[in-house]
């Protein structure tokens, strides 16, 4: 309470809604407290300081709080007896304090700790009799323990102390595993905190890098990430577990993930500091914001300063970098880690970190920033899909038939709620025609798919219906565009359903199946399933495209396969994904030549070293002409950034994997890719979100040559390059020649969805000398030939 008083009060404000974020383990001292903790803390190392705790909450023998949870689950581990015969002192501590803070300044509080899944307050005599401090004396109530089960649990409380809710980290690092024994959290259970003011999605520690936790969070709306960390290991050489320099490592998380989802407008990653014993966590609180070009650049210790850093907490000593002296990259990090091994346990310097607090004002529900046109880009000028003033637009998908006829759907909220809505392609005048609701339902509606066939236009999303999250799909005549009701796949409840992705296919009788691959939660992981039915129909069979049996039993997330994308060729089908397996995400393809009845065993895409922690995502899928397929995805194999796309060909096996980017500097990521070709035509067009000179753009790669080699990079966009940011690029091929590009764009001051089309060329263009933009909308010239 002191170091709030001292640190957090000063920095509150009056006029605003207040929120404190307390580290991951906030809880974790309390462990020690009381005569019961004393010979714990006397330890130098965790190990030596549990066995303490062990022994000392066995006694007395005749009714210790281990004798009291070993009668009710006799099969616990010993660091089970400790975590549950600890639930009231850390409760009790953690709960009680955290109560005070919220009450005391008013605001609203979040913070973590090792708790049971349930807890309840018991005034039995015996509970008491088991469970209380000795050294309390009349003691009226205790807590106990109603759940085996044991989550790392971040808890939030309003400013009256009430919880109002509570988020279990779905994602363990090993030692929380093998060693403490904690249980995932549900990724099912995974949902905003509405705060009103904000709208919170809360990853700890490891869950902000995971590619499913952060997808689902802005899909949901969240515009605040809450990062509570206590990453082991800042600078000090022989702490460091990680590649490189740690603090590299640790800005794939929150910085990574609001410079490349649209919806993520800050995130703020409260870092645990101090030595608990042989455990070292010398890091840096932060608050991160979108990146804007020129605006104020901060970094952590042994960093390139760079936007989108809002403010960074001070290390224990100033980075060398920052006193104006000539420095080498290397040369700061070794004087860095110096110091960091001189506050190691043990020596002179143990345990003198900065302990302090950050503070900034944010704005989560302000609008983007305005801005007008930029210099056009390779397909010229661009247009909004549908214009209107009210919502936002996100999450588009196209589809494109074999004649150039195209439909666009997205998600709107002009409404209020998330809803489907779909426009048509002219390609006479290069336009979109009115937009019109796929489905009109009372329940939000997010993440639409499309698929075009000769006779029908098919739309799937993802529908939430009461405590379920369902694939929904309608089916219009491709004449009239007269959608019928929405049906579900039919799977069974529980229902946890993402990402549904479209393909459609010419069977050898001249039918076409549709085909849907979709994430699905149903036994407890997330596994990619893919649901067939033959066009005009809608009667659907669901299957797993990979039934092999799992490595973890669930809920163990190191099973987990997500973000699927599909693609055909006549009667082939396959699907790609990304799989957590081995502490790594890594991309999957899987192939059918039976009409997606069965498919063979995954074969892993990408080619990054076998190192802990690669992660990468956003995978992409294309069949060429002859049958080989065309796979691309974002690449972050290296356990920091930048992220890069690449892209590989297998007919099944896979070449290596390459670079997209041939013009990004080494600070530049690149993310979200799409690809796009036609089935009479070695030309392939690749568009991706490209976060270079401190903001997202929409760049584009093209092939003449069916993937085998691609032209270099060249930009779509003509957004303001210094005020607005494009996101989340699609793309679909109109004939041989033209490509049309949908993206999100800010620069009304919310999100809208844009598009460019035109014939795609293969020579690169100085946009600096391009004209303005009708002049460059006369002047375009097909160059494919």
């Amino acid at each position: 309470m002191a170091l709030v008083e001292r640190e957090v009060r000063p920095k509150l404000r009056a006029d605003h809604h207040n929120l404190i974020v307390f580290p991951e383990y906030a809880g974790l001292p309390c462990c020690f407290i009381g005569e019961r903790g004393k010979a714990a803390r006397m330890q130098t190392t965790v190990e030596a300081a549990y066995h303490e705790l062990f022994l000392a909450y066995l006694q007395p023998a005749s009714q210790s709080p281990i004798g009291y949870y070993l009668e009710r689950w006799p099969n616990l581990s010993p660091n089970e007896m400790v975590s549950l015969s600890l639930t009231d002192t850390v409760w009790r501590a953690f709960c009680q304090t955290l109560r005070e803070i919220a009450v005391a300044l008013n605001s609203w509080v979040i913070a973590s700790t090792n708790i049971s899944g349930q807890i309840e307050r018991s005034k039995d005599r015996t509970d008491i009799a088991a469970l209380s401090d000795p050294s309390l004396t009349g003691c009226a109530s205790v807590y106990v323990a109603r759940d085996l089960r044991v989550f790392n649990t971040a808890f939030v409380f309003s400013p009256d102390g009430n919880i109002i809710s509570s988020v279990r980290k779905s994602y363990l690092v090993p030692t929380e595993e093998s060693e403490l024994r904690l249980s995932y959290g549900a990724l099912s259970d995974i949902a905003p905190v509405d705060l009103g003011f904000a709208r919170l999605g809360i990853v700890t520690s490891k869950d902000a890098w995971m590619p499913d936790v952060l997808d689902r969070l802005a899909t949901l709306d969240v515009n605040v990430l809450i990062q509570p960390e206590a990453f082991e290991g800042w600078a000090p050489a022989d702490c460091d577990s990680h590649a490189g320099w740690p603090p590299d490592n640790f800005q794939q998380s929150g910085w990574m993930a609001v410079q490349k989802y649209a919806a993520f407008r800050y995130c703020a990653i409260p870092h645990l500091t101090g030595n608990l014993m042989d455990a070292v966590f010398d890091g840096q609180s932060a608050i991160i914001c979108k990146a804007v070009p020129g605006k104020t650049r901060n970094a952590y210790v042994g960093q390139t300063p760079q936007a989108g850093f809002k403010t960074v907490a001070p290390w224990v000593v100033a980075d060398p970098g920052e006193s104006g002296t000539t420095f080498t990259i290397e040369a700061r990090r070794d004087a860095l880690r110096t110091v960091g091994e001189s506050l190691l346990p043990g020596t002179s310097r143990q345990n003198d970190y900065v302990e302090t607090a950050i503070a900034a004002t944010i704005h989560p529900v302000r609008r983007f920033p305005k801005s007008k046109a930029g210099v056009p880009g390779v397909l010229g000028v661009s247009r909004p899909v549908a214009p209107s003033r009210l919502g936002e637009q996100s999450y588009a998908k196209v589809a494109c038939d074999d004649d150039g006829c195209a439909m666009a759907v997205w998600q709107d909220t002009r409404d209020g709620r998330s809803q489907i809505l779909a426009a048509c392609f002219r390609d006479t005048n290069r336009r979109f025609g009115p937009a019109f609701r796929v489905a009109s339902s009372p329940n939000p509606q997010r993440t639409p798919a499309i698929c075009i066939t000769t006779r029908s236009v098919y739309v799937a999303w993802q529908e939430d219906i009461g405590l379920e999250r369902r694939i929904l799909v309608s089916r219009a005549n491709r004449h009239n565009l007269a959608f019928g009701p929405a049906v579900s796949l039919g799977t069974p409840s529980p229902v946890n359903e993402w990402l549904p992705t479209l393909a459609a296919t010419a069977a050898s009788t001249g039918h076409h199946s549709i085909f849907l691959a979709f994430v699905g939660t149903h036994n407890g992981n997330e596994r990619i399933y893919v649901a067939r039915t033959y066009d005009a129909t809608m009667d659907w069979a669901v299957s797993p495209v990979d039934p092999s049996p799992m490595t973890h039993p669930a809920p163990n997330p190191r099973n987990n396969q997500w973000a699927p994308s599909i693609a055909n060729h006549g009667n082939e089908v396959a699907v790609a994904w990304v799989g957590f397996r081995d502490f790594s995400w890594d991309v999957f393809v899987s192939r059918s030549t039976d009409g997606g009845r069965t498919f063979s065993s995954p074969k892993r895409v990408d080619d990054a070293p076998s190192r802990y922690e690669r992660i990468h995502s956003d995978p992409a899928l294309l069949f060429l002409r002859d049958g080989t397929l065309l796979c691309g995805w974002s690449d972050m194999r290296e356990q920091r950034l930048p992220s890069r796309v690449r892209v590989a060909r297998g007919t099944p096996g896979f070449s290596k994997g390459r670079f997209l980017t041939n013009k990004a500097g080494p600070d530049d990521n690149s993310w979200r890719l799409d690809v796009a070709g036609r089935h009479d035509s070695e030309r392939v067009a690749a568009v991706w979100q490209d976060y270079r000179n401190e903001t997202n753009h929409i760049y584009m790669a093209l092939s003449r040559d069916a993937g085998a080699t691609f032209a270099e990079e060249q930009r779509v966009d003509d957004g303001d390059d210094a005020r607005n940011s494009q996101y989340a690029p699609q793309v679909a091929a109109i004939d041989a020649e033209r490509v049309l590009v949908l993206w999100e764009d800010t620069r009304s001051g919310q999100r809208r969805i844009r598009y460019a089309t035109g014939p795609a060329s293969y020579q690169v263009r100085d946009r600096a000398s391009v004209a303005r933009a009708d002049q460059i909308s006369l002047r375009f010239k097909r160059s494919y030939n």
